[in-house]
């Protein structure tokens, strides 16, 4: 993405606090919840995930969160086939 010192830093700091925020809601899920309780993780990471779309859009510029929403498709579209190929074996 070529990114700027201060980009690069202010990226690293907010994808570590991301990052815990994601092991929070997945030890929380590999718990025995409710129904209710699972949903409400789900809207939270639904919610942790627009979060992360917003924070980049504010640190990148139009070109590279442009770039990076592809990343992230393309990275999604390979996880996806991945895991169909695992599914048919």
């Amino acid at each position: 993405l070529d990114l700027t010192n201060l980009q690069e830093e202010e990226i690293i700091t907010f994808l570590k606090l991301h990052l815990i925020e994601g092991q929070k809601i997945r030890q929380k899920r590999k718990k025995g919840i409710s129904e209710d309780e699972s949903f409400n993780l789900r809207m939270q990471f639904l919610d942790h995930q627009k979060l992360l779309q917003e924070k980049f859009k504010l640190i990148l510029d139009e070109n590279q969160y442009k770039e990076w929403i592809a990343r992230q498709k393309l990275r999604k579209e390979n996880s996806e086939k991945r895991r169909n190929r695992i599914k048919k074996q």
